[in-house]
């Protein structure tokens, strides 16, 4: 009998090893296949391919509820990483209960501030700027040394110039640029910033380049435009004139025009607007190829809207889609060479013009209504680093 029960013993003692034995090789296949299954998702997600990326994800979230494999680190992880999948493909109503979900559950997640800055976007995009700006607010206020700090001041700007808080929205742009050490973010800032200096001067808010002038009899906009080298649009958008009638007495916004100045870079094909010697904008522009755009100082000295194409023994009437200069013309002092619009957006960026300096047409159109004829233009070519 004692041998009979040793042996049961022996028997059971090899049977719970071998159990033991299996479940630990099984807890590491499942263990290592989990693994394989993250990484794979991982790649997918960091190729933007964020369609086959929710697909592991999601899986793997279920299969974390079922056995709970994961810590709460890689939970939360999990969850926004999945929320951001469904974010890009456009799935924003389970994105949003995603992310949601990390700033309930997971609240010391180190991605609940990158949470609340996805949860901004989401609700700006609805429409729902007074939401998005307390969400940007709760990171500002509570995670000051967030790596996305900066990306949240300049979520907030946009919520500002969205709001037409116009001079709100530049000092914060202003202090992502000076303090952000995201290049990128930077760019776009300096890009905010642009728009904004000529909303501002689109707009009645006076400027510290603005005067608010007072009509007096006989004054006429034409002949208040001649007398501050403005142009008669920037006068009327700056005034939310709605014709050209105006009384004494009335107040008028203007920028004059005498400040402007235009300096064209043909390796960058950047034009820059400047006002006073102060950057107003940056524009991306097509130059000539071959390096066939002149250099040098010029002035603008005449200006057309809708422009007919004067070329090799023909006129090419404005509205043809064969009309190379799209809405605007600035002719400049070297004959034939002027800033034009575009039929062609494809070119811009590139070294691809006759000569001349060819801008988006909606682009063309704004510096068209800002600079007067007799202002200045700079071309030049720099020169590599090397």
């Amino acid at each position: 009998m004692k041998k009979k029960n040793t042996k049961f013993i022996l028997v059971t003692m090899i049977l719970i090893i071998a159990v033991y034995v299996g479940w630990q090789a099984y807890s590491q296949f499942l263990q290592k296949n989990i693994s394989d299954q993250y990484k794979k998702a991982d790649v997918f997600y960091n190729k933007g391919e964020f369609e086959e990326a929710k697909t592991i994800y999601a899986d793997l979230l279920d299969k974390n509820q079922k056995r709970k494999f994961a810590s709460e680190r890689k939970q939360s992880e999990l969850v926004y990483r999945l929320a951001v999948c469904n974010k890009k493909i456009g799935d924003s109503a389970k994105s949003e209960t995603l992310l949601n979900r990390i700033t309930g559950q997971f609240k010391n997640s180190e991605y609940i501030d990158e949470a609340l800055l996805e949860l901004g976007e989401l609700a700006q995009t609805k429409g729902d700027l007074e939401k998005a700006n307390d969400l940007y607010d709760n990171i500002l206020n509570e995670y000051p040394n967030s790596n996305i700090f900066y990306n949240a001041l300049y979520a907030k700007a946009r919520v500002y110039k969205l709001q037409n808080e116009f001079l709100n929205a530049l000092a914060l742009f202003e202090k992502v640029i000076l303090k952000s050490d995201n290049d990128e973010l930077k760019i776009s800032a300096r890009k905010e910033i642009g728009d904004i200096n000529v909303k501002l001067m689109f707009s009645p808010i006076p400027t510290k380049d603005s005067t608010i002038y007072k009509v007096k009899a006989g004054d006429t906009l034409d002949s208040i435009k001649k007398k501050f080298n403005t142009t008669l649009d920037l006068i009327m958008k700056s005034n939310k004139l709605k014709n050209t009638m105006i009384r004494p007495g009335k107040r008028l916004k203007i920028t004059s025009g005498s400040g402007f100045s235009i300096d064209v870079d043909t390796r960058s094909n950047k034009l820059v607007l400047k006002n006073n010697g102060e950057l107003v904008k940056t524009y991306i522009i097509a130059s000539g190829a071959n390096d066939c755009t002149p250099m040098g100082n010029f002035k603008i000295i005449n200006k057309l809207k809708n422009p007919p194409w004067y070329t090799a023994g023909a006129v090419v009437s404005a509205d043809s889609p064969k009309n190379v200069l799209g809405t605007r013309w600035m002719g400049i002092t070297e004959k034939g060479y002027g800033i034009h619009g575009t039929v062609k957006p494809e070119s811009i960026g590139k070294q691809s013009t006759e000569g001349c300096i060819r801008m988006h047409n909606k682009d063309v159109e704004e510096l068209f209504d800002l600079v007067p004829v007799g202002i200045s233009v700079t071309i030049i070519k720099t020169q590599n680093d090397k």
